[in-house]
């Protein structure tokens, strides 16, 4: 991810308890469940490297039935997991590909040319040694032929770089189309975003859990008075982002959404939890106070969070909770405003 430093979050309280877990009914519970108690009982760390490793373990050992439903799923999931890597790692070979024709391309170019140099140099030469009108129009006559076929040859290779040059400038494109950084924020940007809430939509709809949506951004009257307010207002957005990046756990995704707007996946979090998240963050941000020439800044923000589930489409969530960040925005009581739809 783009981000490198965390802050260690405490555990949602919605995480199952030990009750919770003697209640599993679906295979794939029931396998959790046995894999935990294993490495209890084994007095193994239960790390999610160890947890994952046993839990191969223990699927392994279960019917054919069982397991080809519970791999069928872990597929489900690598594959939403691995489906962005991929094409940017085709985008980025086929541009490998390109600028080395172009290396190349370019090599040749510039052999016929030192060539063409060389022949000339020699030519000139023999023009300067030349006693006769006819020794000299046999020289000319070389010079001519040599420049007819060094020219054909590089006319062939010029146009054979200006193809290249072309399929470069297209792979370029296309690596720059799958780009999935911010480097003004240090984040995901939008592009990455979009596909990645596309993936878990579909995620959601076939493994029938409950992620949230959370769209943040910088209080509206924040900096007001400040000289260079839109330099200010940047500066301030990127103290806040660097604030949700700090705040985030391991498996959100956070990213810029544009216009100043950041925005959080919170995976296999329900509203509930969301909330909590979103009240944390804005006690965060809001004890972070920034210095921007002779004045001090208290930052604030302003929250919108919504649900993503099985029975909703993508972009009736990212409207739900635009609307939700401008209903924050406007009421100046609350920081928080959270969809119920």
């Amino acid at each position: 991810m783009a981000h490198e430093t965390r802050q260690t979050p405490l555990p949602p309280k919605s995480i199952s308890t030990a009750a919770d877990v003697n209640e599993a009914t679906s295979d794939i519970e029931l396998i959790a469940k046995e894999t935990l108690e294993y490495l209890i009982n084994k007095d193994i760390m239960p790390t999610p490297s160890n947890y994952s490793l046993y839990f191969d373990q223990v699927l392994g050992s279960k019917s054919d039935t069982i397991r080809i439903e519970i791999e069928s799923i872990l597929d489900l999931e690598e594959e939403l997991s691995n489906e962005k890597n991929l094409e940017v790692e085709k985008a980025l070979k086929k541009g490998l590909i390109s600028v080395k024709s172009v290396l190349n391309a370019t090599s040749a170019l510039y052999k016929n040319i030192a060539v063409m140099s060389k022949l000339l140099k020699e030519r000139y030469a023999e023009l300067k040694n030349a006693h006769s009108s006819k020794d000299i129009a046999h020289v000319l006559k070389e010079v001519s032929e040599d420049i007819v076929k060094l020219s054909a040859v590089i006319k062939v290779q010029n146009s054979n770089v200006k193809e290249i040059h072309e399929d470069t400038l297209k792979s370029i494109k296309r690596i720059d189309d799958e780009t999935i950084y911010d480097p003004t924020y240090n984040m995901y940007n939008k592009k990455y975003l979009m596909s990645r809430l596309r993936r878990e939509y579909k995620a959601v709809k076939a493994l029938k859990f409950e992620s949230s949506f959370l769209l943040i951004e910088q209080d509206r009257n924040i900096g007001i008075g400040l000289n260079d307010r839109e330099d200010s207002k940047e500066l301030i957005n990127k103290n806040i982002g660097l604030q949700i990046l700090k705040s985030s756990k391991r498996s959100d995704e956070v990213a810029h959404y544009g216009h100043g707007k950041f925005a959080m996946l919170l995976r296999h979090t329900n509203l509930q939890e969301a909330k909590k998240t979103a009240e944390r963050l804005v006690k965060l941000v809001e004890a972070t106070t920034l210095t921007i020439g002779s004045d001090q800044v208290k930052l604030k923000i302003n929250i919108g969070v919504s649900a993503i589930k099985a029975d909703k489409i993508l972009e009736e969530d990212i409207v739900l909770a635009l609307d939700e960040l401008e209903n924050a925005s406007k009421n100046q009581k609350t920081k928080i405003s959270v969809s119920d739809k």
